[in-house]
């Protein structure tokens, strides 16, 4: 379990490095909701993103998303730790 962690956020970190988003997955009333977020740098497990206003409502609303990266093997479901939605802001756990 430690080591798919290690192996998540490393994923991450290389798509910081290298400036790709990762991709954020809600629905909304049964309408997808699903939109690219910017990582912001990050620390300590948590993983600090810019997102889309809309996906900031869904995370107002449901409190988790799922995330997907190409530098991830799979698609994750993260709860959302903190959020201010008039920056569009969100740490995940």
């Amino acid at each position: 379990m430690v080591s798919g962690l290690v192996d998540l956020m490393q994923g991450f970190e290389k798509a910081l490095a290298q400036g790709k988003p990762v991709r954020l997955m809600n629905s909304y009333r049964g309408v997808p909701v699903s939109y690219d977020a910017r990582i912001l740098p990050f620390k300590q497990g948590y993983l600090a993103l810019n997102v889309h206003p809309y996906q900031a409502v869904c995370l107002a609303l449901e409190g988790k998303t799922y995330i997907r990266s190409e530098y991830v093997q799979e698609i994750y479901q993260a709860k959302s730790v903190a959020l201010d939605v008039p920056k569009c802001q969100v740490i995940l756990t």
